[in-house]
């Protein structure tokens, strides 16, 4: 890229008017050659570069076809600065009704879409490219938090009609992204490890399916992602993050893995199961504390006999943590235990026995 003057506000380009043959329907005012500043121009930061985005003129600043070439001249305003809003454009002249009055041409060089001026351009760049381009950040060379960015299409002779839409940047610096060691399928969510860049950054950011799951500090070297689902494909990146508030900025993204959960998982085994007998010892009367799976779909409540085998009491998963068991006359010392399902039917180990008391 080579720095070339910015052009001056467009001189007027007097009216042709054909002579010496017969006119065949009205005249039409020739095109000013100018192409229509870009109005969606984007900047996106990139790590440590700038994405540049815009949609090529397709028509002149009056409206006509643009055939092209189009070469760009992109400014750069260290600091935060959007420009000031341009005075009223003056009324048009009335035209001959036999001249179709032309779409308005941009009201000046200095002004974006919008209306709003820019000041003098202070430092620019020639784009040799058509969009999108990567700009490195510090091919700049600027130390301010920000920067105003904006684009100005010249045709051929290096003539324009105005700015684009101005769109404001950070510029702090960010360190590489983490690297991405594993992630796990665990009882309780997806487990990651990275190995975070030497220094490390601000903060690490975590994304799943290209959605910010979470941030956590720059030091961490582990995350579980608890909020994951079973059987569902993910995908995980993370990003070095620095700055706060506008300045915030975020490292191109890290390697990716991909990981489906599947729940093999069994719940773990209840606590606390109290075994109290109802008075004349027809029934007990059993409860235990709720277990902490995430995916609980219930219990099972065993009894055994004597030094039987233990024999499940109920027909369906029990939903809250107590139970009400009917004895048959005379049943001998008795032993009960609980177990946990979860709702892809694994099943925790028993509890620790209680016998009624």
């Amino acid at each position: 890229m080579t720095a070339r003057r910015l052009p001056w506000p467009l001189v007027p380009v007097p009216w042709l008017f054909l002579v010496g043959c017969a006119q065949v329907g009205p005249l039409v005012p020739p095109s000013a050659d100018l192409p229509r500043p870009p109005a969606d121009f984007t900047a996106l930061r990139q790590g440590s570069a700038l994405e540049l985005r815009w949609t090529p003129p397709a028509k002149t600043s009056d409206g006509a076809n643009w055939p092209g070439p189009t070469s760009y001249h992109l400014c750069v305003w260290p600091g935060v600065q959007l420009g000031v809003p341009a005075p009223p454009a003056p009324k048009p002249l009335p035209t001959p009704p036999q001249i179709p009055s032309p779409p308005p041409p941009h009201a000046g060089a200095d002004q974006t879409p919008s209306g709003l001026r820019l000041p003098t351009c202070p430092q620019w760049l020639v784009l040799d490219a058509p969009p999108p381009l990567q700009l490195p950040v510090a091919s700049l060379g600027l130390t301010t938090p920000f920067a105003t960015l904006a684009l100005y299409a010249v045709n051929r002779q290096g003539d324009g009609a105005g700015w684009s839409n101005p769109v404001t940047v950070p510029l702090t610096p960010v360190a590489p992204p983490p690297r991405l060691a594993t992630a796990t399928p665990t009882a309780d969510g997806v487990a990651l490890r990275w190995t975070p860049p030497q220094p490390p950054p601000a903060a690490v950011k975590i994304y799943r399916n290209a959605t910010l799951v979470a941030s956590v500090a720059g030091t961490a070297t582990s995350y579980l992602d608890s909020t994951a689902a079973w059987d569902q494909p993910y995908q995980y990146f993370l990003r070095s993050a620095a700055g706060t508030g506008d300045a915030a900025v975020e490292s191109q993204p890290s390697n990716v893995l991909q990981v489906t959960p599947v729940d093999v998982f069994a719940p773990p085994a209840p606590t606390g199961l109290e075994a109290v007998a109802a008075p004349g010892g027809d029934a007990v009367d059993l409860s235990w504390n709720e277990d902490a799976a995430r995916d609980l779909a219930g219990y099972n409540l065993y009894r055994q006999i004597g030094g039987g085998g233990w024999e499940k009491r109920n027909s369906a998963p029990l939903p809250t943590p107590v139970f009400h068991d009917s004895l048959p006359p005379g049943p001998g010392p008795l032993r009960y235990a609980v177990t946990a399902l979860d709702r892809h039917g694994n099943e925790s180990p028993r509890s620790l026995p209680a016998t009624p008391h």
